[in-house]
């Protein structure tokens, strides 16, 4: 069947619709051939997204990486990027707020926990404020539909983030703003000593921020 759904899929898309008290209306999609995860208003996991992802890893992953973390795990795209494009064969620790979501990664997507990937249920600001590891890349992609969670914007949450960041540590921020982000958030950021570098519209859609402490 999903054989003959990727091939008709050329034709007219096939829909599948999954409710989550978190994210409401969930749509696993077959697209032009391709399977991906959406939000009423975005792109959740193997569209768009996954691009815009592959575009913020290009600018700071390199060999020396061995630890990351993910913040929103979503459908679970950006594990496949590191391991398929990037073949980072390291260990890779995953939050997801949302049970459903991880139940759409594993059966949707074969997203498994294994040895070198822990799939956390938990809120990202409270998993920062008990992690104890330090990671070498961290990937913050924390959406309820459009919107970023109002706690990734407060000062708590990135002196956790980091606190968990390795020496020589690097931070990419997924977001979508039409205006930008806030002033009065970069300056927060620069307060707190991270080195910014802004990627505004990248496929038209989101926005990337490079974070180095």
């Amino acid at each position: 069947m999903s054989m003959f759904k990727k091939l008709a899929s050329y034709i007219f898309p096939f829909s599948k619709k999954i409710h989550s008290n978190i994210n409401g209306v969930l749509e696993v999609n077959w697209v032009n051939g391709k399977k991906v995860l959406d939000s009423p208003n975005a792109n959740y996991s193997f569209g768009n997204l996954q691009k815009v992802l592959h575009f913020g890893l290009e600018k700071v992953y390199d060999s020396t990486v061995e630890n990351i973390l993910i913040l929103g795990m979503g459908g679970g795209s950006v594990i496949q990027t590191l391991r398929n494009e990037f073949k980072y064969t390291g260990n890779i620790t995953a939050v997801e707020i949302d049970p459903i979501l991880i139940q759409i990664a594993h059966n949707e997507f074969g997203v498994v926990a294994s040895p070198t990937l822990e799939i956390v249920l938990n809120d990202a600001v409270i998993y920062l404020q008990q992690n104890k590891q330090r990671f070498d890349l961290v990937i913050v992609d924390l959406f309820i539909d459009t919107e970023v969670p109002g706690g990734v914007m407060q000062k708590e949450f990135w002196l956790d983030l980091r606190n968990s960041m390795s020496e020589n540590a690097s931070v990419i921020f997924n977001y979508m703003n039409p205006q930008g982000t806030p002033s009065n958030f970069k300056i927060m950021l620069q307060y707190l000593d991270f080195e910014m570098q802004e990627y505004t519209y990248v496929l038209d859609t989101n926005s990337i921020m490079i974070l180095r402490a």
